[in-house]
């Protein structure tokens, strides 16, 4: 079971069965806010209020959670199996909302607009500058990127600039950040950054590795070390300003960074 789902199966049932959203909050016993805040995913019903909503739904608990493709008609029974089996489920849930509420609260301390300094064997005697933004929707944490390989005309979007996403985890103590792109022709590859999490909000950096493998060539792994450096006013400036590929002698570079990356 996920909860990933949830906020999005609620609402699917709630106007299957009703006719407004406000009617499915005031049958299930709770306020039109409360409703909003799961269905934004900003909150996770407890156990009890989890249990009044499959039963205003007349839907089965693991209806809530499950992917919508994998959607059955069913009804809540009553049987001594599936009290069981509805026992284990909630054990399960109150694991998996756990797990979520304390992973998102911890990634939230990283969440902001980042300068990202790559140093990789590939670049020779320059780093990557990209601009990167952590961020939280629905209980789980992304990072969009913005990469340009351009380092003199940092005011148009060249055709070597490029985005990608990933999904950011809290995995033994470090951030774990997962992605797949496609670049330009028929290209995709595939990237994990593992950066050591800040410890106080005040904190401006994060330090890492990362790798990337292009999907069309066997065995290609690039390594990167990175530093993410984080900066304020507005991202396009930013990116304008400091993206693009850099000699790495330039005096452009934080302490920080020239530390890390030993330059």
């Amino acid at each position: 079971m996920q909860t990933e789902y949830f906020s999005q199966n609620l609402r699917n049932l709630i106007l299957e069965k009703y006719t407004s959203l406000s009617s499915g909050a005031q049958a299930i016993g709770i306020n039109r806010q409360q409703l909003n805040k799961y269905l934004k995913g900003t909150n996770q019903p407890s156990v009890e209020i989890l249990k009044r909503i499959a039963s205003a739904l007349n839907v089965s608990l693991d209806m809530l959670l499950m992917s919508p493709e994998n959607h059955q008609t069913q009804h809540v029974k009553s049987s001594s199996s599936s009290n069981i089996l509805d026992d284990k489920f909630i054990n399960n849930y109150k694991k998996l909302s756990g797990f979520s509420q304390t992973n998102h609260k911890a990634l939230s301390i990283n969440c902001g607009n980042y300068l990202i300094y790559h140093r990789a064997g590939f670049l020779k005697d320059h780093l990557l500058i990209g601009f990167s933004q952590i961020y939280q929707h629905n209980c789980s944490t992304f990072m969009s990127t913005l990469m340009s390989f351009d380092g003199e005309s940092r005011t148009s979007l060249l055709p070597r600039t490029y985005r990608y996403d990933a999904v950011v985890m809290l995995n033994s103590g470090c951030l774990h950040c997962f992605r797949m792109n496609s670049l330009a022709g028929a290209e995709t590859d595939m990237g994990l950054m593992i950066l050591r999490p800040k410890r106080l909000a005040a904190d401006k950096h994060l330090f890492g590795h990362a790798l990337t493998t292009g999907l069309s060539t066997v065995g290609s792994i690039a390594h990167s070390e990175v530093v993410l450096e984080q900066v304020h006013g507005h991202p396009l400036g930013m990116f304008r300003k400091h993206c693009g590929l850099w000699r790495s002698d330039e005096n452009r570079f934080p302490k920080a960074v020239r530390d890390h990356l030993k330059l």
